[in-house]
């Protein structure tokens, strides 16, 4: 009982695409900030975003990196890779992915920052998770959106499902919980 994470990716690859439209600025380019090597759930959630993104010829994924796992390396490496596409004062990309909450807060807070000392930034963002702080970031229009995940429908079918196989009847062997997307039109302010 779990999130079919390569779905997941792709539904933030389809929310992205679907934020920036047909006709993308600063040549479709995206960036994706990725967890750190070696870990499963996040690596078939960028596996899922880079298949799905390859759908949308006028989006071309033109960098991604690892991270060291926490939200202070996640913000290092995305200072690092927005401050190479920052010309005339400006953020010269599309959007930017991040691939679950570390990430995508460490990402919020370089995007903020870059925000804080007069840089334009009209990239469109999709975060993976959700926390205090990344619900601060859709409120105040730094995050276009997050995939989020539904860890009480997998508490709850995970509970209902060992039940079951204790009853004798048959379960499945694997079920999908599913993700939401919030926007700051369909989510409340934190």
């Amino acid at each position: 009982v779990a999130t079919d994470n390569k779905a997941a990716g792709a539904t933030a690859a389809q929310t992205l695409e679907a934020l920036i439209g047909g006709a993308p600025a600063h040549g479709g380019q995206v960036l994706m900030i990725r967890f750190t090597e070696g870990s499963a759930s996040t690596r078939l959630r960028e596996e899922g975003f880079t298949a799905e993104l390859a759908n949308y010829p006028a989006l071309k994924l033109a960098a991604q990196q690892f991270t060291d796992g926490s939200m202070a390396g996640a913000q290092r490496v995305a200072e690092t890779l927005l401050g190479n596409y920052v010309k005339n004062n400006k953020l010269e990309l599309a959007g930017v992915f991040a691939s679950n909450q570390p990430t995508a807060e460490g990402t919020y807070n370089a995007l903020k920052s870059l925000r804080d000392k007069g840089v334009e930034v009209t990239a469109k963002v999709v975060g993976f998770d959700d926390s205090a702080l990344l619900l601060q970031g859709l409120q105040n229009g730094v995050i276009d959106a997050l995939v989020v995940q539904d860890p009480e429908k997998m508490g709850y079918l995970g509970v209902k499902s060992l039940v079951e196989h204790l009853q004798g009847k048959p379960v499945q062997p694997y079920i999908d919980t599913g993700v939401t997307v919030k926007t700051k039109a369909n989510t409340s302010a934190p």
